[in-house]
């Protein structure tokens, strides 16, 4: 790559500067450039990933993976985003994609406020992963209430819009817009601050020689109508603004769970949120659930017409914020939402392996089954009349059919036997009688 253009164009950042440094605006290179030079100039490769330690992973996404980890020194928990391209391997399709992962990380090394993620560097793993590294958060919004199984209260929902508002404010001064505020991108960290995440759509308007966006994109339910209006027309530009409507469908998604027009597929809603009314809290929830603060800021922040929409530093003084503001910013109410949070975690947690040790012991007990069968060799049919007298069983049945016909009867008995025996004597008359009696008597002298 040319020295020129690197190192003496302010448009980059020098490898020898630290990402931190946000002295000049990060400008977007010109277009056919290599992107992933450029993001290479970028990423302080001289650090070692070897610095983090029992890497867990945490989630995926189209484009990264994000792992937890513990930096080895200090013992802090940290998130690492581990961007699926790879170095070395750029095609003309990917090129874009590298284009995207400059501007989130030229973004994040450029911002820096409480109420929005901090990166904490940028690394080069095993040659061809791009690893950022930010601070550690125990979960998004979205996670907080699928955990529970319930929406947020109105004071969590105060104390949440409270911190969203002031990262708002500070993005939209640095001439940032966000492009896809939600519940899932606003996540809550260790020490009971709601942060703003997910860069990877947003732009920077410092880059852009209208400052403003051109461009469909954001997640379909909570885009904004002038941006849906890019979509079908071809034509129209927003700004800061979009990131208000999306935040008041988050106020939404937080009361119910769900963003509005969640039941239709995602193209079906994109058609319906440019002609709809705006939309509201369901018709079914009771008035008194929610004050009249909440639904007023619902009503400033979805309002149609982004000319007429309150700026997220207007909307810091409502008075539903206000309130948080002035009793210690939301962290109380944050700060009990993380401990009960993880008192139902460990409860889960015991749960779940409870059940997975029950069904390992259970496959267990299946598998020795088995096993057992298989090695198991039949064992032979003991004889019906094992460990009988069976000269008096014989008898017996002598006694029952000799009348009629004794030799058959003989010769049956003599068939259903199953080991060798003495021959049965020959019939005779008994003592006293004549030889034309009808009762046999046994004797040994002759065979039959």
């Amino acid at each position: 790559m040319d020295e020129s253009v690197t190192r003496g164009n302010p448009a980059y950042i020098s490898p020898e500067g630290s990402f931190a440094d946000v002295s000049s605006p990060v400008r977007e290179p010109p277009t056919g450039m290599d992107w992933e030079a450029v993001v290479r100039q970028m990423v302080a490769s001289e650090r070692s990933t070897d610095e983090y330690e029992d890497l867990q992973q945490l989630g995926q996404g189209a484009t990264a993976v994000v792992f937890s980890g513990i930096h080895r020194e200090t013992g802090k928990n940290v998130a690492i985003k581990e961007y699926k391209l790879r170095l070395g391997e750029t095609t003309k399709s990917s090129d874009e994609e590298w284009a995207d992962v400059y501007q989130e990380l030229a973004i994040l090394s450029k911002c820096r406020n409480n109420n929005v993620v901090e990166l904490l560097g940028m690394y080069v793993h095993q040659l061809d992963r791009v690893w950022a590294v930010m601070t550690y958060c125990i979960g998004s919004a979205a996670d907080v209430f699928n955990h529970f199984k319930r929406p947020f209260r109105e004071p969590e929902i105060a104390a949440m819009a409270y911190q969203v508002l002031n990262g708002m404010k500070y993005l939209h001064a640095s001439k940032i817009v966000h492009r896809d505020i939600k519940c899932g991108n606003i996540l809550i960290s260790e020490d009971a601050r709601a942060v703003i995440s997910d860069f990877g759509v947003s732009r920077d308007l410092t880059t852009s020689r209208s400052g403003r966006c051109h461009t469909f994109v954001g997640s379909p339910y909570w885009i904004a109508p002038e941006v849906i209006t890019i979509m079908a027309t071809g034509e129209g530009h927003y700004t800061y603004t979009a990131d208000v409507w999306s935040f008041g469908i988050t106020l939404i998604e937080m009361a119910t769970t769900k963003p509005p027009l969640f039941e239709m597929n995602a193209m079906s809603a994109l058609y319906n949120i440019p002609d709809n009314d705006p939309p509201q809290l369901p018709p079914d929830t009771p008035r008194s659930r929610w004050s009249a603060a909440f639904r007023d800021m619902l009503e400033c922040c979805l309002v149609k017409d982004p000319h007429q929409r309150p700026s997220a530093r207007e909307l810091c003084r409502h008075p539903m914020v206000l309130r948080v503001g002035s009793s210690g910013g939301g962290a109380i109410e944050l700060t009990c939402l993380i401990t009960d949070a993880r008192s139902r975690k460990r409860t889960i947690d015991a749960e779940k392996m409870k059940a997975e040790l029950t069904a390992a012991r259970a496959q267990k007990a299946r598998e020795n089954t088995r096993r057992a069968k298989a090695l198991s060799i039949k064992a032979p049919k003991k004889p019906q009349n094992e460990g009988k007298d069976l000269t008096i069983d014989m008898r017996r049945k002598l006694r029952n059919k000799s009348r009629k016909n004794p030799h058959r009867a003989i010769s049956a008995v003599i068939a259903q036997r199953e080991t060798p025996w003495e021959a049965p004597a020959r019939i005779q008359p008994r003592p006293g009688r004549s030889s034309g009696g009808n009762v046999p008597a046994l004797t040994n002298d002759t065979a039959v």
